[in-house]
């Protein structure tokens, strides 16, 4: 299943398609990942991982109503809270 995935969205056909495997990859500076993803699995494992958590944090910030991902809480004018992170959460869930 993850090399039907990697074959379809990490060909260097995709490299200039944005959001693809290959040009994440390459715009992430990972050289260990290839598109043969039963020879490099962890490899490739991580950078899925990677590449969920970038997306998730990039939500976040666009729901926190900020571009720069060194803007503090504070920055934001967020009051961080249980309630408002359960809220966040239960945001970023829907989206997702």
């Amino acid at each position: 299943m993850l090399q039907d995935r990697f074959k379809r969205l990490f060909s260097d056909k995709t490299l200039r398609d944005q959001g693809t495997l290959r040009q994440l990859n390459n715009e992430s500076g990972s050289r260990n990942v290839t598109a043969d993803a039963t020879n490099s699995f962890n490899y490739a494992d991580n950078f899925i991982r990677f590449i969920t958590e970038a997306h998730v944090v990039y939500l976040a910030m666009k729901l926190l109503g900020t571009d720069d991902p060194s803007d503090s809480a504070s920055q934001a004018a967020v009051d961080v809270s249980t309630k408002f992170l359960h809220d966040l959460c239960q945001d970023i869930v829907q989206h997702v």
